[in-house]
């Protein structure tokens, strides 16, 4: 994912460890979501096939729209 390392470091008095696990876990799923739609280095990204008009703006989700414009 984006060619670099991704340190995660979470502590809280609040927060079981399983609890602090699943918040790790769901910005992992996060993180590689977001490299799939916007790495210019991946051929199937929805930003690189924007990029060669395979798509139009409009043919993306939400969140690829909001960022666009």
């Amino acid at each position: 994912m984006w060619g670099t390392v991704l340190f995660i470091d979470v502590a809280s008095p609040d927060a079981d460890e399983v609890d602090l696990h699943k918040a790790i876990n769901n910005v992992r799923d996060f993180s590689f979501h977001v490299d799939e739609l916007f790495s210019t280095y991946k051929a199937d990204s929805t930003v690189s096939r924007l990029r060669r008009n395979e798509i139009s703006i409009g043919d993306t989700s939400g969140e690829v729209q909001d960022v666009w414009h």
